[in-house]
Formats: C-alpha cells, sequence, structure tokens
C-alpha cells in the first residue's frame, strides 16, 4: 500500500491505494480509503498533518530532511592509518614510561597530533594547533582532557616538544626493538647526514655551514640519519649547523654500540666521513665499514688510475692493496684493504656535458674583459677571472697569468694569459662517471658487486631527506629554542618511520598504488557531522558520517586491522596476534567516540 494524490472535480484527495494482479495477471490498483481533501491545504498544514499520522504510528522520530543539519567535513581517513600505526609501535606506552611523573601534560597525545598533521597537511606547530580543530581528533573523547580554550592546546605542543627531547633517546632505543618485529636488520647501518635551514636568525644550533639545501645565506642545523640497508630509519642526530660531515661519525658508531647494543654491523658512510680517526673509531669497535672516497684524493685515486684506463667503461674494478706500485700506501692502510670502483655512463656524459658548458662560460666571461693594456686593467681582469674561476670550481682545470709584452718607448704593455691545464682535464675526463669505495671485508664476505651494491644503497637515506624536506616539510624550522628544534626533527622523523611502514603495506597489499597516490585517496575519506532537530531529540544529538573510501583505502584499513571505520561510534583496532621475537604487541580499544 501507499500514499496518492488523486484529482476529481478540481480538488485534491490524499488517498491510501493498494496494488494488485487482476485475473489476467495485469497490474491494477484500488481504493483503500480516502482520507481528506487536501485542495486548500497550506504545504505546512500538509507537513503537520503527515508528522501527526507519523506520531499516531508511534514512529514520530522518522527524520524528514529539514531536520538534518550536515556541518563542515573533518580529516579522517588519512588519520587513521597513523592511529593504527602509533597503537601497533605502543608509541603512546613508550613515551608515557620515558617521561617523568613530574610531567602533567599529556606529551604523547600531543605528539600524535603533531606526528597526524605531518603526515596529513603539514604545517608548523601553529598550523597543526588549528589542523585539530579541522580533523577527527576534536570528537575525540582521548583527546577532550587537552585544553583548548584560548591557546592552550598550542602551548601543550610546544611544550610536548621540549619533554620529547629530554626522552629522545629512550624512545628511540625501543622503538628499535619493536621495529625488529617490523624487519629491522642491522647487519648494515646505513649512515649519511643533509642540512635544515632557519627563517630568522636567533635560533639556538643554528650556524652558517655547507648548506645542502642551497641556502648559504641562511643559518642551519645538520641532521644525520640512521637507516637499515633497506632503507627502514630507526634513529636520528641532531649538529650544530656548522658541523663537519666527518666529526659526526664517531658519536654515531658510539652510540650504535652503547644505546642499541649493536656488537657487529658493516658501518656505510659517504665520501665526506672517511678519515682515519673514524677508520680507526669503527675497527676499534669491532664494526666492518663500507666508505666513498674523494674522486680528487689523489694519493689514492693516482695510483688507481691505470686500472680505470685498462677498463675505461667496466661496471665494477676491484683493486686490491698488494696490487698498488707504493709500497707507503700497503704499509698505511693495510693489506687487507680493498678498493672498489663503480662506473655510471649516464653520469658520465652529465658530467661532461655540464663541464663543457662552464668552460663555454669562462669563453664568454673572458671575452668581455681587458686581456691587454697597462698593468692596473689587466691586473683587475687577473683578479676577476681567478675570483670567476674559484667560485664555480674550476681553477684548477687553468693556468691564469700576467705577461709582460713588448710596447712602445711611452707606455708599458701587459696581457692576461689564461690557458686550460689539457692534462688535469684528460685526467678528469677518465674519471667521469666513476666513484670510489673503500673496506676491509674479506672476498669471502662480500664479492666487489655485493660491496657496489651496499654503497649504491645510501641512495636510501637521500631519499629519507627528499620526502623529509618536500612531504613532511621539515624545512623550514621556525621553533627557535634548542629543545624544540631537536623535538621538531624528532616529530618529522616519527613521520617518515610511518610513512615507510605504509609503504611496506602497500608493496604486499597494493604492489601498483604508490603512498602518493594512496594518499590522495585517503583524503578524500571526511568525517561529517550531522545536528538532528529537536524535534527528534530532547538532546543536543548528532551523527557522524563518513564519506565512501576507495577499494585501495579499504585495503589499507584491513590490513592495519582498522574496524569499523564507516561506523566512527564503533571505531577499533583488534589486537595482532602475529607476533614474534620480543616483541609483545597487543592494540588496546581505541574508542574515539562517546557512546
Amino acid at each position: 500500500m501507499f500514499f496518492k494524490i488523486s484529482n476529481s472535480k478540481g480538488n485534491k484527495y490524499l488517498q491510501i491505494v493498494e496494488s494488485y494482479r487482476n485475473d489476467e495477471g495485469k497490474p491494477r490498483q484500488r481504493l483503500i480509503a480516502t482520507i481528506c481533501n487536501v485542495s486548500k491545504c497550506s504545504d505546512e498544514q500538509v507537513l503537520r498533518l503527515c508528522k501527526s499520522f507519523l506520531r499516531a504510528l508511534g514512529v514520530e522520530k522518522v527524520a524528514f530532511l529539514d531536520d538534518l543539519t550536515c556541518g563542515q567535513s573533518y580529516d579522517y581517513g588519512d588519520v587513521l592509518p597513523i592511529i593504527a600505526l602509533w597503537q601497533q609501535l605502543s608509541i603512546e606506552h613508550i613515551i608515557n614510561d620515558s617521561l617523568s611523573k613530574r610531567v602533567k601534560i599529556d606529551v604523547a597525545k600531543a605528539t600524535l597530533i603533531m606526528v597526524a598533521n605531518k603526515f596529513v597537511d603539514p604545517q608548523s606547530k601553529l598550523g597543526a594547533w588549528k589542523w585539530f580543530d579541522r580533523s577527527v581528533f576534536k570528537f575525540a573523547k582521548e583527546f577532550a582532557h587537552l585544553p583548548c580554550e584560548d591557546n592552550g592546546l598550542l602551548h601543550t605542543l610546544y611544550r610536548s616538544l621540549d619533554y620529547l627531547t629530554d626522552c629522545k633517546e629512550e624512545i628511540e632505543k625501543e622503538l628499535y626493538y619493536r621495529l625488529q618485529c617490523y624487519g629491522l636488520q642491522t647487519e648494515f647501518v646505513l649512515y649519511d647526514i643533509t642540512s635544515s635551514y632557519f627563517e630568522g636568525d636567533q635560533a639556538e644550533l643554528a650556524a652558517y655551514g655547507y648548506s645542502r639545501d642551497h641556502r648559504p645565506d641562511r643559518p642551519q642545523i645538520v641532521i644525520g640519519i640512521l637507516t637499515s640497508k633497506d632503507g627502514l630509519p630507526f634513529a636520528h642526530h641532531v649538529f650544530d649547523g656548522n658541523t663537519a660531515d666527518k666529526s659526526t661519525v664517531n658519536a654515531v658508531i658510539d652510540d650504535l654500540k652503547n644505546r642499541f647494543g649493536i656488537s657487529h654491523c658493516t658501518f656505510v658512510g659517504d665520501r665526506g666521513m672517511i678519515t682515519r680517526i673514524n677508520l680507526k673509531t669503527i675497527k676499534g669497535h669491532e664494526y666492518d665499514y663500507i666508505m666513498g672516497m674523494h674522486r680528487h684524493n689523489s694519493r689514492i685515486v693516482g695510483e688507481l688510475l691505470p686500472f680505470i684506463e685498462q677498463a675505461p667503461e667496466q661496471d665494477v674494478i676491484e683493486v686490491k692493496m698488494n696490487q698498488l706500485q707504493t709500497k707507503q700506501l700497503q704499509e698505511e692502510f693495510g693489506a687487507a684493504t680493498r678498493f672498489v670502483i663503480g662506473f655510471n655512463e649516464a653520469i658520465r656524459d652529465k658530467v661532461r656535458q655540464n663541464r663543457e658548458n662552464k668552460f663555454k662560460d669562462v669563453s664568454t666571461f673572458l671575452e668581455a674583459l681587458p686581456t691587454k693594456g697597462n698593468y692596473q686593467d689587466v691586473a683587475d681582469s687577473h683578479s676577476k677571472v681567478r675570483s670567476y674561476l674559484c667560485k664555480r670550481k674550476l681553477n684548477r682545470f687553468y693556468t691564469v697569468s700576467v705577461e709582460k709584452k713588448e710596447a712602445s718607448e711611452s707606455s708599458e704593455c701587459y696581457q692576461l694569459v689564461v690557458e686550460q691545464r689539457l692534462d688535469i682535464i684528460e685526467q678528469e675526463r677518465l674519471i667521469d662517471g666513476h666513484y670510489f669505495i673503500q673496506t676491509e671485508l674479506e672476498e669471502q664476505q662480500l664479492t666487489s658487486d655485493e660491496v657496489l651494491s651496499a654503497y649504491k644503497s645510501l641512495q636510501k637515506v637521500e631519499r629519507v631527506f627528499r620526502v623529509l624536506k618536500n612531504n613532511i616539510e621539515i624545512r623550514p624550522i621556525y621553533v627557535r629554542k634548542e629543545k624544540r628544534i631537536r623535538g621538531h626533527v624528532f616529530i618529522c622523523f616519527i613521520t617518515y618511520l610511518f610513512e615507510c611502514l605504509l609503504e611496506r603495506k602497500l608493496a604486499d597489499q597494493l604492489a601498483d598504488c604508490s603512498l602518493s597516490a594512496l594518499k590522495i585517496e585517503l583524503n578524500r575519506v571526511k568525517l561529517i557531522p550531522v545536528t538532528l532537530s529537536d524535534r527528534i531529540t530532547s538532546k543536543t544529538g548528532r551523527l557522524f558520517f563518513v564519506t565512501s573510501a576507495s577499494s585501495e583505502a579499504r585495503t589499507l584499513y584491513s590490513s592495519l586491522r582498522i574496524k569499523n571505520y564507516r561506523d566512527p561510534e564503533k571505531l577499533y583496532f583488534t589486537s595482532k596476534k602475529e607476533c614474534s621475537g620480543n616483541f609483545s604487541n597487543q592494540l588496546a580499544l581505541f574508542p574515539l567516540f562517546s557512546g
């Protein structure tokens, strides 16, 4: 049965009609009852009539469209994976156990907010404070105790950075043990450093130094990252902005031994870290090493050039110490030292083209200068050329001099002479595309190809830096105090760790989907609160609706054990039963909404 409006003699009648099929099987309708004439009723009267009819049937709480008011959407779908990993790694318990009992603010919850913000919508701490009101955390009962009046939450975020820094060593240590359940292996430890600049000139730790951001005009800090061979980060260090690469190794090696208890590993570092002292430190901890070497280390590279001349385009060349001609080097480095030379044709062609372009620029620069005349003019040109070559690191390819020429009786004549050093250029062309590696691992332990592969793994650390700077936006840094600077870096480090773990989930479940593409899909899953009118409920009624998720997002939620994401008031994360080793992680119920 259903309602129907019928027209008869200019009037409209509300009727109850029933559908049926006649004897011939054709659909027909029969009138059950005529309720009333609604021709002269206004829309409001018809609505009241319908509502009274619902009350008479006992279903008066059935909602109409005008009983519902939709609020703004809130970030939800891309926050859930962060909460799930936060639970799986038990980071809240780690932070709380590491803090002093005198700490009154909820550092763990504040940290989760900042990490989620860096993953979802990277901003400053001020931006994270404002983002809180646009996220699911605004409705989470476990976050209701955080200060909301004025800018109390903002101060909590800043203060949490201080406490995080105090506990950084212990938190990383506990995370290291939990990450072993996620496949963390430290047979090879990759280490590299980068820099990150500041806005402003009063930041502690900040200093002018070699800028990897190409911002020598800004003060900076230096950041070192330690990862496994497959790129999973497990520790980081923050140094003053003028710290040299090689001076950081000693502290890092000691940390591996003393804090993490790593008894043996192969330390893999870039060419800026290789010094006698560092190698002595590494070997003193009974660690092996694979270290890059400077291309212009004349003492060693000069001895290796003959081997390159014999096979200039060979992918891998290995040179053992007893193959070198200089006995002094054999005594200095030891008989166990091996040199592995890698070659990349694409890099060779690119380097040569860049150098040729620079040579053309030098020629253009010289054409605009007076190269002949009185001594003062030529001397000024000489100074400008030397400065130009030095800034572009081309001075070793040229000789620059001032020569006196035959002159007339009335004046002296001088000429600027700029000549290319063809021997240096030819040697550089031979080195182009090659990179040099030093190790003392025996060939039975690691072949030359495996040494080369381990060294190339440093690209994974470089990827860490790219993500930190471009996706997570570690720079520029706006905080000023030392502890808060270190805390800011720690927040970014945890965020990147979460991204790595999510990528591993994708590799297992969604091999064809990148994390950047998935984040777009997750961002489309929004939480929308709907307020009910007082006709439906005498209290302030509110429902929560969630927009639909793509199949990729649903697969990720399933792999992270996120249950009932479409019904946020019943949202929970199941316990992880597949545990191994000393990792006894149990996901507790995480009730977001009051029920």
